[in-house]
């Protein structure tokens, strides 16, 4: 089995490392490394620092000169031959699911959203203006439809899923 995990855009293995949760993030990550090859597609240029604590994770990295938001749209195409033939694909976050929406589109496999964390519900609260909330939106909305399963990290996030994108 083949597991392919799509990390929030710009938030890597450095950022995890920084904020002492590298660990606990990637500890279902590699768990699941027993009954499959895992995968996990990140916006990091160097995955070298990290590699003890992925083990036996295999990170993907963003080649040297791709920029962050474009590496969130071409990073599967750039990583095919590894993401042919995936049997899973999964988001980290919500910031991820545009990247792992066209993964699951190129190469299929079963699609699981995970929101953690609900971009467009944060930038709502915020009152990020709406020309930069809409292409969000979208996104998470092609996510929901596409998934076959949806996992949030609280009750409430559930609630906005139902509310805005008609989440069954």
């Amino acid at each position: 089995m083949k597991l392919v995990i799509t990390m929030s855009l710009g938030v890597g293995l450095a950022d995890w490392q920084r904020q002492g949760i590298l660990k606990r993030e990637t500890v279902l990550y590699r768990k699941r490394c027993r009954e499959a090859t895992v995968y996990l597609l990140v916006p990091d240029r160097t995955i070298g620092p990290f590699r003890e604590a992925l083990d036996p994770i295999q990170a993907l990295p963003r080649p040297w000169w791709c920029p962050i938001l474009l590496y969130s749209l071409i990073g599967p195409l750039l990583h095919w031959q590894v993401l042919w033939g995936c049997d899973e694909v999964r988001c980290h976050n919500g910031p991820g699911v545009w990247t792992s929406s066209i993964a699951r589109l190129v190469f299929g496999g079963t699609y699981v959203v995970r929101f953690g964390f609900i971009w467009s519900w944060d930038m709502a609260r915020r009152g990020v203006p709406m020309w930069k909330l809409l292409p969000v939106l979208a996104s998470e909305w092609i996510a929901c439809r596409l998934a076959d399963r949806i996992e949030v990290a609280a009750p409430r996030q559930a609630d906005y899923l139902r509310a805005v994108h008609r989440v069954r």
